[in-house]
């Protein structure tokens, strides 16, 4: 949480990836519950491994560095 904060407070870019949008959507929960930051923008990162995850439990694709995103600070 400390580098979430240093990071923002400075005005430095914050860009993230994930394996998916489940993830994205727990992580956009928690920045918002902590008043850290607001999820920007996840969409299919264009550099993610070609790779699937072995995720069965999940139900859909599930790729190392599947998602990117941004996020901005919270005010």
């Amino acid at each position: 949480m400390r580098t979430i904060k240093q990071i923002l407070a400075k005005g430095i870019p914050l860009f993230v990836t994930d394996y998916c949008y489940e993830a994205v959507a727990h992580t956009k929960k928690t920045l918002q519950e902590f008043k850290l930051g607001i999820v920007r923008e996840a969409k299919c990162n264009p550099f993610h491994s070609p790779f699937r995850l072995p995720a069965p439990e999940l139900e859909h694709p599930c790729f190392s560095n599947g998602i990117v995103f941004s996020v901005q600070n919270y005010t």
